[in-house]
């Protein structure tokens, strides 16, 4: 179990979800630079979110300090991580050796530096990226989409724009489904000013638009098998890890331990892969 829990708190586990997103978009035909590319995200992922979670104990510290309350420890453990996994991955990246790239890259990169950062404005209500009302869960879901789905694409030289449109909107959506259960656990947590989904709709309801986004995947996942020539393995695997994820946030309707929300629903990307992969191996080409 503490390994379990090292695993997420280190944000090595939210990584490990975006990596197996952008994974499953590559296909069948892996290349050294899709796995490096890969491998990145994971990083990045892991550095951006210790990041987060670094200057969010940042502006902490300064708020009690300048209240004269009982200092509150800056998260150091959170800044060496994502000091060294920023290094592993401006390593892949070099590796990558691709200044276009970088250019794509760019937009999500300039996000992940600037959300937690609280910046002066009149309107104390958004004081951040991450502060203001109802942009949090789109920042969010469009960032992964785009890093793990648009990216990707561009990398296999895709042309098919009618698929390339469905697919970055259902897996915004899809990102969008597995992000709501999280402002679930900060229900009590988060301001009312951010206007997330469960502070708009309530719990219930807010859980019932997470499995609603699942749901509408699982139809594209369909979709993809009668037009776009998806492998029919392939489709069901797909279709029954996404159940097994909808069951997962169904339970929340009883109250959960945060490790056990952090854990089981940065999992279902995890289990995406996985069953994918048995499926690959069973009837068809493995991804490897």
């Amino acid at each position: 179990m503490k390994f379990l829990i090292a695993l997420y708190r280190s944000n090595f586990w939210v990584g490990l979800a975006a990596a197996a997103l952008t994974y499953l978009s590559f296909g069948q035909e892996i290349t050294l630079d899709y796995l490096l590319y890969t491998l990145f995200i994971l990083t990045s992922t892991i550095s951006a979110y210790n990041y987060m979670h670094w200057v969010k104990s940042l502006n902490n510290y300064r708020e009690k300090k300048s209240l004269e309350e009982e200092d509150h420890p800056i998260d150091w453990a959170s800044f060496s991580r994502a000091a060294f996994a920023g290094m592993l991955a401006f390593l892949l990246l070099f590796f990558l050796g691709s200044i276009t790239l970088i250019y794509y890259l760019f937009p999500a990169l300039l996000i992940a530096l600037l959300y937690p950062l609280a910046f002066p404005h009149p309107n104390r209500a958004f004081s951040s990226l991450r502060m203001m009302p109802g942009l949090k869960l789109f920042l969010i879901a469009g960032s992964w989409s785009y890093l793990s789905f648009a990216i990707p694409y561009w990398m296999q030289g895709g042309v098919d724009t009618l698929f390339f449109g469905w697919e970055f909107l259902m897996r915004t959506l899809l990102v969008m489904g597995l992000t709501i259960p999280f402002d679930i656990r900060d229900l009590d947590k988060d301001k009312p000013s951010m206007r997330t989904v469960p502070q708009v709709f309530g719990k219930d309801n807010a859980i019932g638009l997470a499995i609603l986004a699942l749901f509408l995947y699982q139809i594209w996942t369909l979709m993809q098998f009668f037009f776009f020539g998806q492998a029919w393995f392939q489709s069901l695997a797909i279709l029954l890890a996404l159940e097994i994820g909808i069951r997962m946030i169904k339970n929340l309707k009883t109250n959960r331990s945060e490790f056990q929300v952090n854990f089981w629903i940065e999992a279902i990307p995890i289990i995406l892969l996985i069953f994918s992969q048995i499926a690959a191996l069973a009837f068809g080409n493995s991804y490897f």
